[in-house]
Parts: C-alpha cells; sequence; structure tokens
C-alpha cells in the first residue's frame, strides 16, 4: 500500500475506532444502570460521555496489546537479522568483526516491562484513584514517568548521536563541545543497553524502581483492587488475555495463511470481546469513582434537591424533609426525562460509605432497593447537603444561605 492509499484510508480507520469507542461506552453505561435498576431511555442521541466510557475500557488493554505486540515483533525482527548475519558470514570469505556488549534483543523485556508499567500506573490513575492523589504524589509520579521517558530517550538519543552528530564535526570550540557530548551520549547507552552484568542490573534496577513507586503511589487502594479482581474481575483479565494471544498469534502467522486467518480470528476475538465489555460493565466499572465517569457512588456526597410546588402531589413522601425540599440523597443518574435518586437509609459518614459500598459487590441483593424516578420539571434546584452528615439522626440548624438537614421527628420543620 502506497503513501497516498494509506493517507486515504486514514479517516475511515478513525471513524471505525470512534464508532466502537461510542459503542462500547454505550453498552457499558445501560448494562449497569439496569443493572441497579435505572432504566434509561436510548433515544437520548449522541453522548459525548460514552466516548470516555469507551476509552476507560479500551486504553489499558489495547495499550497493553499494542506494546507487547510490538515487542515480540522488534524481538522476531532482530532474530531474523541475525541469522541472516550468520549466514552471509559463513557464506563470506572474510567474515565480518561480531558486535559486542550490545544485543537490544536482551532489553526489550526490561524496557516492555517498563512501559506496561507505566501504562497501568496511569490507568490506575484516571479509573480507581481518587481526586487528589496525583497532587499528594505529583514529584513522584513524575519521577515514575520520567525513568520510561528516559529509556526512549537513551535509544534515539543513540540513533541521532550515530547519523546526524558526526556530520557536526569541526575543530571550533562548539563543536569539540558537540562530540563531547556526542561521546558522553553513547556511553550512558553503552551503560544501559550493553549485556554486561552491570548494565542488566542497571536495567531490572530502574523496573523494580518503578514497580515500587507504582505500589508507594496507590498503596491505599490495593485492597479495592482486590476485591474487584476476587469479584469477577479475574474473568476479565482471563478474556484479556485470551484475546491478546489470539492477536499473537495472527501476527505471527498472517503472512503464512493470508486474509482469511485474519477474518476468522477477528469473528473470535469480537465475541470474546463483547463477554469482556459486559463483563467490564458488571465487575470492573463499579469500582470506578463516578467522579471518574464510573459507578462507584463511595465518594459521593448527599444531595438536597428543591422540587417545584405544582408537582408536590407526584412526589414519594419518602423523599421530601419540608419545604419542597428532599432528605439528603444520592442521586445515581440523570437524563433529560428524570433524575433517578435513592435514599440512604445511613445517618453518618462511615456507614454511608458502608451502605454504598455494597453496590461494588456481585449479586441482586446488594444492589439499591429502591430507585425513585423524578421527573427534571419537578425539580427547581440541587445543592449539596453541607449539613450533613448528620450525628445521631439529629438536624442542625441551617446556616445562612444553606439548605437544612433532615427534620428530626417530632419536631417542628
Amino acid at each position: 500500500m502506497n503513501d497516498h492509499n494509506w493517507a486515504r484510508t486514514v479517516p475511515y480507520w478513525f471513524a471505525a475506532a470512534a464508532g466502537a469507542i461510542y459503542a462500547t461506552g454505550f453498552l457499558i453505561e445501560f448494562t449497569f444502570l439496569n443493572s441497579m435498576g435505572v432504566v434509561e431511555a436510548t433515544g437520548e442521541g449522541f453522548k459525548a460521555k460514552y466516548i470516555y466510557i469507551g476509552m476507560l475500557c479500551l486504553l489499558f488493554p489495547v495499550s497493553t496489546c499494542v506494546i507487547v505486540l510490538l515487542t515480540l515483533r522488534l524481538m522476531r525482527k532482530q532474530a531474523e537479522s541475525r541469522a541472516s548475519a550468520a549466514t552471509a558470514s559463513k557464506n563470506a570469505a572474510r567474515p565480518p568483526p561480531a558486535i559486542k556488549n550490545h544485543n537490544p534483543a536482551r532489553v526489550y523485556a526490561s524496557s516492555c516491562l517498563l512501559f506496561l508499567i507505566l501504562v497501568f500506573a496511569f490507568y490506575m490513575l484516571i479509573t480507581v484513584a481518587r481526586p487528589g492523589v496525583f497532587h499528594e504524589h505529583q514529584n513522584t509520579i513524575a519521577f515514575l514517568f520520567g525513568l520510561v521517558t528516559l529509556v526512549t530517550l537513551l535509544r534515539l538519543m543513540e540513533d541521532w548521536s550515530t547519523q546526524v552528530a558526526p556530520s557536526r564535526q569541526g575543530t571550533k570550540w562548539h563543536s569539540k563541545l558537540w562530540a563531547l557530548i556526542v561521546v558522553f551520549l553513547k556511553g550512558l547507552f553503552r551503560l544501559f543497553y550493553s549485556e554486561t552484568s552491570f548494565s542488566k542490573f542497571i536495567r531490572w534496577a530502574l523496573v523494580g524502581t518503578a514497580i515500587f513507586l507504582t505500589w508507594y503511589v496507590f498503596r491505599g487502594f490495593w485492597p479495592v483492587v482486590g476485591e474487584m479482581v476476587e469479584e469477577g474481575g479475574w474473568l476479565y483479565l482471563g478474556l484479556l488475555m485470551f484475546l491478546a494471544i489470539n492477536a499473537l498469534w495472527t501476527d505471527m502467522n498472517v503472512e503464512r495463511f493470508g486474509k482469511i486467518i485474519v477474518v476468522s480470528m477477528l469473528n473470535i476475538s469480537f465475541v470474546f470481546a463483547y463477554v469482556a465489555i459486559l463483563v467490564f460493565a458488571y465487575r470492573i466499572y463499579p469500582y470506578i469513582p463516578v467522579e471518574r465517569g464510573g459507578g462507584d457512588y463511595t465518594g459521593e456526597v448527599p444531595s438536597v434537591l428543591t422540587f417545584d410546588a405544582r408537582f408536590a402531589s407526584s412526589i414519594p413522601r419518602q423523599v421530601i424533609s419540608t419545604n419542597f425540599q428532599s432528605k439528603p440523597l444520592i442521586v445515581v443518574h440523570e437524563n433529560p426525562n428524570h433524575v433517578f435518586i435513592y435514599l440512604p437509609k445511613a445517618t453518618d459518614k462511615t456507614n454511608l460509605v458502608t451502605e454504598l459500598s455494597r453496590w461494588r459487590l456481585s449479586g441482586v441483593a446488594n444492589r439499591p432497593a429502591v430507585i425513585y424516578a423524578i421527573r427534571q420539571e419537578a425539580v427547581i434546584a440541587k445543592a449539596r447537603a453541607i449539613s450533613w452528615p448528620v450525628d445521631g439522626g439529629q438536624s442542625p440548624a441551617a446556616a445562612p444561605g444553606q439548605l437544612p438537614g433532615p427534620a428530626t421527628p417530632g419536631t417542628a420543620p
């Protein structure tokens, strides 16, 4: 395929990728909301949130698969090149001198692991981690990203110092300084990429450092990740592993079997990818905080709704506190027609988190018992219940400009 034809196909590939991301996001939110008892209308038109949710689902597996496939392909190409060079040296009258202490295939494993750790840390940062983690550990995260950047730049600088830098040699002082920089870059490259025991130690020490930093930054979230895997996330990981093996086998045999193997493997992959998306919606999505676009409500602060007096008769009595205002409640979902709310039983923050954390577990018994659907025109204002949580069920007096908490039984509103 020439460059002109390739450029013409880019818009089609982009449209296909955007459509797959959007469809994935729609399927995840539709499945999750139905599991929560929220019947979402399907005729709302375009929703940008679906693209974001689709990216949350596809970013990690696609990035991981691309890194692994490219690494293995580079290793295969390197092995083929060495085999061709060995054959040519046997047939040559005078074999070329062997290059010592430089075998890029040996460093692919450590480089691949560094990139995978970076992708995993980034994915943890945009999914499970709560807001404030980056602010608290911004220097550590920057150092982790710098490690991977260093590995990439070393390879690029080595190529540059070999191909570009020699053309800038001269007798002036800046040319001598330039030559000194080139020598330094080549030495740094050999320190990291050579086959000596010390270089191997440096490479794997960087990998170990990256693993430790990732554990340190997200050390407070590993129990949640463990619960997610135990509650069914292992099935999602298993499906991703099958898809990765399928993609690897296809990549290795596409030249042997042609396009027919690609079509066959795509059909199989589509089925498993669909199941993986459903598993993501049921078992991974409930552990992503709502503020990150997920379905974990444990970090949500209850809200107070103010209702229009004209719709007072249509508002469930259970949610009304006083003066057409609701009790502190959790807004589960909103669309142009309805506000879906849940009235928590807890009266303090600790018990509320415990109550909402049950929604992450599998099983119908762990879903909300009652979800109220209130029409949007019946709600004239929404506010955070800043006077909540209340201790012992007592409602403190509201400060000027604040909404009152739930009325205490036996007292006048």
